[in-house]
Order: C-alpha cells, then structure tokens, then sequence
C-alpha cells in the first residue's frame, strides 16, 4: 500500500509516517499544502490519502474533490482539528471516503489503514 500524508504540520507528518511505515505500507510520500498534494497524488497514484482538512493554498477539501475528479481510484481520508458533524459532512461532500478529527488521529489510523488495504486489494 502507497500512502500519501498531506498535513501543513512536518512534525505531525512525520509521526503519522512513523505509524504507518512496516506491514502492509510500501511507500510514504509527504505534502505540505493541497496544491502539492494534488499533485504528488497525480504522479504517484498513491492507494491512501491522509489530508489536513484546513491546508494552505488549496485546502484539503478542494484537494480531495481535484483527486477524486482524476477518476483514480485513490481512498482519501480527511483529518481536521474540528470534530463537529458539519465539518465531517464538509469532507464527505468533497468526495472523502473517511472523516477522523485529529485529536483521535492516532487511534483511528491504526484501524482505518488496514481496512483501507483490504477493500484497496479486493478492487483489484
């Protein structure tokens, strides 16, 4: 599984790479605003996006409509600070497959990845 991080934050970057890499990740590519996720995501193909909700430059929401537009068939999971429903109704809107506030980011992507992989390897 290949996994783009798109978070303006490098140090919370890294931690989540150092969660993910081992097991089923392969390769980890990073991005610090939308516009380079987008296009990070247009030359890799990546099977997973983690991306920020609130990026600078083109936000995460923008960032994962343009994705999805590309008709790949990338899983994109949004992460935000805020954890009120309209902000995850926001990312479901925008074309996410998955909303997980930030706060419970860790525990969340534990599960979420490999279920992420599975349903990723069962499409092909």
């Amino acid at each position: 599984m290949n996994i783009l991080i798109a978070d303006q934050n490098p140090g919370f970057r890294n931690a989540i790479r150092q969660l993910l890499q081992g097991g089923e990740v392969e390769e980890v590519w990073e991005a610090a605003d939308g516009e380079e996720a987008v296009a990070l995501a247009r030359e890799f193909q990546p099977d997973l996006v983690l991306m920020e909700m609130t990026l600078p430059r083109v936000s995460g929401l923008e960032a994962t409509a343009m994705i999805k537009k590309t008709g790949k068939n990338v899983q994109i999971v949004i992460m935000a600070e805020q954890t009120e429903p309209v902000y995850r109704l926001a990312a479901l809107r925008s074309g996410a497959d998955a909303f997980i506030p930030k706060v419970s980011a860790w525990a969340s992507l534990v599960p979420e990845v490999p279920q992420k992989a599975v349903r990723r390897a069962g499409a092909s």
